[in-house]
């Protein structure tokens, strides 16, 4: 007796852009709300907000984005989005790659991250000077 075909194999499932790193978004300037928000537009283009947090006391004026060495590209195509957001390297961030402490700079009515710039491994121009011979 033969036996019956076997079902199909379901589809592979789609996978995701690969995450470049975690990000925790700190509430420093008090806006209630505003980690929340700038998390989801955050979370896309290899960037994952795995955590929320408030920085005590809500005292801080400029935007920083903390980043651990190996993530330096990534936290300054973060901090593009932003304008004006310092760089500060860290030890640890753990247990994220990077940390946004969100300043007064950011806490107005509607503000929106600029769209994310091109990943490094996009074609690049790149200039080649002839040798004269």
């Amino acid at each position: 007796a033969r036996l019956p075909d076997p079902p199909p194999a379901p589809p592979a499932p789609e996978r995701d852009a690969p995450v470049l790193a975690l990000v925790e978004m700190r509430n420093g300037n008090g806006v209630s709300g505003m980690a929340r928000s700038l998390a989801r537009q955050v979370g896309t283009k290899g960037l994952k907000v795995t955590r929320l947090s408030n920085q005590r006391g809500f005292g801080v004026r400029q935007t920083r984005i903390e980043y651990e060495a190996a993530y330096r590209d990534a936290a300054e195509r973060l901090a593009s989005r932003f304008g004006s957001a310092q760089l500060q390297e860290v030890a640890s961030c753990a247990p994220v790659n990077l940390r946004v402490v969100l300043g007064r700079d950011v806490a107005r009515r509607g503000f929106a991250l600029r769209p994310a710039r091109p990943f490094k491994d996009a074609a690049v121009p790149v200039l080649a000077l002839n040798k004269a011979d």
